[in-house]
């Protein structure tokens, strides 16, 4: 059964100290830095929220309720998906809900052959085999149009001159495109 908790990184201090989470899984334990400063005497150590005097006691106690339904909504997933729950994997996945980091240095290739990796042997052939001719489509159409895709320009353009590309080079008909698109 997992916990979760909200401690003062230094409840007896007289400035303002960090709030972090602490979630218990699996027999180990999570620490995450929640952002967020509070002073000592404006915290309740019992309910583990700001106390209700301070002036942004609601956005902050929200806030709070936010990461701890964000924490519970990743574990969740990752049971379900088969995914492994290590603390990495909980940190990456937060900062991701909660914009700390931007995924700039992830590959968009390095993603798709994760998610072909993990899904080997739990989906069916015929859906891996079309992951990767999508794959192999989409590798051509990055060289032949010399447009980089990333999470970051994957938007209407792309759309278009990624359907575009299928009508035209491969001679694909409007339902295998917006197969392709919905695959994608």
């Amino acid at each position: 059964m997992a916990a979760i908790n909200f401690y003062l990184k230094d409840p007896k201090s007289k400035d303002e100290t960090l709030i972090y989470l602490y979630y218990h899984y699996n027999d180990r334990r999570f620490k995450y830095s929640t952002g967020e400063h509070i002073k000592s005497n404006q915290w309740n150590a019992q309910n583990q929220r700001v106390k209700k005097n301070y002036t942004s006691a609601s956005d902050l106690n929200n806030y709070l309720d936010k990461v701890e339904e964000a924490i519970q909504r990743i574990y969740r997933l990752a049971q379900t998906n088969d995914i492994e729950i290590t603390n990495d994997y909980l940190k990456n996945s937060l900062n991701s809900v909660f914009n700390k980091d931007k995924i700039v240095n992830i590959e968009f290739f390095d993603v798709l052959d994760q998610y072909i990796q993990l899904k080997t042997g739990k989906l069916s052939f015929n859906y891996l085999r079309r992951v990767n001719t999508l794959k192999n489509h989409l590798i051509q159409f990055e060289k032949k149009k010399k447009f980089k895709i990333s999470f970051e320009n994957i938007d209407l353009r792309f759309y278009d001159l990624f359907s575009d590309y299928l009508l035209k080079d491969l001679k694909q008909l409007n339902n295998t495109i917006g197969g392709n698109i919905a695959l994608l």
